[in-house]
């Protein structure tokens, strides 16, 4: 009975023992503990399926010292100091686990010396999913290590893609046609972060053989780099844009953030800013990893307890270990810090750049509007406030932007390379040129070309007609009110635009249809002009547009006169225009330019 009791405590030091909760026998517990001749000994099978404590150290081999891993690195399971190794509990079911595993089934193989050995390859895939969850005790508790087990990317763009790479270096001395080969894998695992855990990442590198005898035969002290990992910056903008989205991460030095993370923070339009994406994915880890460590203590309640055991068998490890002594948990990873989902983010919009200027520079349109201001610059906060003046932009009918110019002050060189750059664009797209150009300045002529005609003669030619934006003529105005903090302000500017404007018919009218569906049986009875009482203004504002009425001298001169003259209404007692006579001429010259 004493050498039962001492070969069972020694069984029994990990938390992974075998428990039966049906019938517990000696048979069952130590099924070769004891030897025939009654000493103790432990057999080699119960070796080999017997779980890794998390606190040893997880040989390089997989249960079999003569089964050689090839290609595994001894930094992933045992990184130096302050380096970040791989995540642990991936470290068992990769090297063990056939479905799921990093390793092909053993292989044999004939050594240099010619005698026959086994080993494991790779396999030829990049995507590595762990093994489901224990839900329930069967013969054997799990181990705490396999509810943690997260996914493993490995980035094999030559291995598994097959991808033909050439030499990111300038000054690569390889022929036309050549490319990297494969040289090994990364020492390093990196924890990339991501939406509810944190997965690994793994890389394979690859190297130029030119550039290689290129630095053994040099004595340069900046020594030209001929290797590099496969996850490199430069290797990546080398890829194409369907291979480059499969990678999943933006390395941040030596943190690494999912795409799907960095994506949250595209989100502008409601506000969404760095410290809330922050408590967003630590709001995320906190219940992936409450999930699995509830489900673990879950289990091993249950096999402390064995409900459905008999009296005498319940509870057998209460009877072996002291009530509470199991191997707790491991600790949350750290989530990387507001800075670096920054950083992550303005890397990912600096890799969109090409994608950026090709969006834009496909860009055509009929109907132009150039418009320059001053308002966005003012903005800018930071060392570059106040260096730049000016900003100019050409959209389109649609609302599309065509370019944008920021420049220290307006000059005629900026324009005229705008001008190029635009003509050009046009031509080596095969569009036509576009018909109306609206400007803010710089349109009127007085008996022979204006400044924008010749700067667009190209376009002119073939029928490019330019006019003054509306908008601003109507804000010309503004120097002729003698305060814009008036009380009638704001129905003169109304009423001066009812004047030089109307609705579009046709919009109007399938406006006007479309309120009458919403209720026919209340609005069946009303004609088409009836029914202008029922459109609201936002609907108006949305979905009707408005167009130039021509020029109409009569009514403008009604506007202004009715504005210009004192009302002793009560409401202000300050006249609003100025003197109709001094200005009117110059505004009309303005509107004769836009209509």
């Amino acid at each position: 009975f004493v050498l039962f009791c001492g070969n069972l405590e020694d069984v029994l030091q990990d938390s992974e023992v075998a428990v039966s909760t049906q019938i517990t026998t000696v048979g069952k517990l130590l099924p070769s503990t004891l030897t025939s001749d009654d000493e103790p000994s432990t057999s080699q099978s119960a070796l080999e399926e017997r779980p890794v404590s998390p606190d040893l150290h997880v040989p390089a081999t997989s249960g079999d010292e003569s089964v050689l891993l090839e290609g595994w690195q001894k930094f992933w399971d045992e990184p130096p100091p302050q380096v970040q190794g791989m995540y642990s509990p991936n470290i068992l079911w990769l090297k063990t686990d056939g479905p799921y595993g990093i390793f092909e089934t053993p292989r044999t193989y004939t050594t240099a010396n010619g005698e026959q050995a086994m080993r494991k390859v790779f396999k030829n895939k990049m995507d590595f999913n762990p093994p489901p969850l224990p839900t329930r005790v069967q013969g054997s508790l799990p181990s705490m290590l396999s509810f943690f087990t997260t996914p493993v990317f490995f980035w094999r763009p030559v291995g598994v893609l097959q991808v033909k790479l050439k030499c990111p270096n300038a000054k690569c001395p390889a022929p036309p046609g050549s490319y990297l080969s494969r040289s090994g894998y990364g020492n390093l695992a990196r924890q990339v972060c991501g939406l509810r855990y944190t997965y690994t990442l793994l890389t394979e590198r690859l190297k130029c053989s030119f550039c290689m005898q290129k630095r053994q035969q040099t004595t340069d002290e900046q020594q030209l780099q001929y290797r590099w990992h496969a996850y490199s910056p430069s290797l990546l903008a080398n890829l194409a844009p369907a291979v480059r989205s499969m990678f999943p991460a933006i390395l941040c030095g030596k943190r690494a953030v999912d795409k799907n993370v960095v994506t949250l923070l595209s989100d502008r339009l409601n506000s969404v800013s760095m410290a809330k994406v922050h408590r967003m994915i630590q709001q995320g880890h906190d219940e992936w990893y409450a999930e699995r460590r509830d489900l673990y203590q879950t289990l091993l309640h249950q096999a402390h307890t064995a409900g459905n055991a008999s009296g005498s068998q319940q509870g057998i490890l209460q009877f072996i270990k002291p009530p509470g002594s199991y191997t707790a948990p491991i600790q949350q990873t750290p989530l990387p810090s507001p800075r670096v989902l920054r950083r992550a983010h303005l890397i990912m919009e600096m890799e969109k750049m090409p994608m950026y200027r090709a969006s834009v520079l496909s860009v055509t349109g009929e109907i132009l509007c150039i418009d320059g201001t001053k308002q966005i610059l003012k903005k800018i906060y930071g060392d570059g406030r106040g260096t730049m003046q000016y900003v100019t932009s050409v959209l389109n009918e649609w609302g599309q932007f065509l370019t944008v110019v920021v420049v220290a002050s307006e000059s005629e060189d900026c324009y005229q390379q705008l001008a190029r750059g635009l003509v050009s664009r046009f031509r080596r797209a095969n569009a036509p040129a576009p018909k109306v150009l609206y400007a803010d300045n710089n349109c009127c002529r007085e008996g022979g070309t204006s400044w924008l005609e010749s700067l667009f003669e190209a376009w002119v030619d073939k029928g490019l007609v330019i006019r003054l934006d509306i908008r601003h003529w109507l804000h010309r105005w503004d120097a002729v009110v003698i305060k814009q903090s008036h009380a009638k302000y704001g129905t003169f500017m109304s009423a001066l635009a009812g004047a030089i404007l109307a609705y579009n018919k046709d919009d109007m009218l399938l406006l006007i249809e479309a309120v009458r569906k919403g209720n026919e049986e209340l609005y069946s009875q009303y004609t088409d002009e009836q029914m202008v009482s029922f459109v609201k203004p936002y609907q108006l504002k949305s979905y009707v547009r408005r167009v130039t009425r021509g020029i109409e001298v009569s009514c403008f001169h009604s506007v202004m006169f009715m504005f210009s003259i004192q009302q002793n209404d009560g409401c202000c007692q300050v006249v609003l225009v100025r003197n109709i006579a001094s200005v009117g001429c110059y505004k009309l010259k303005g509107l004769e330019c836009n209509c």
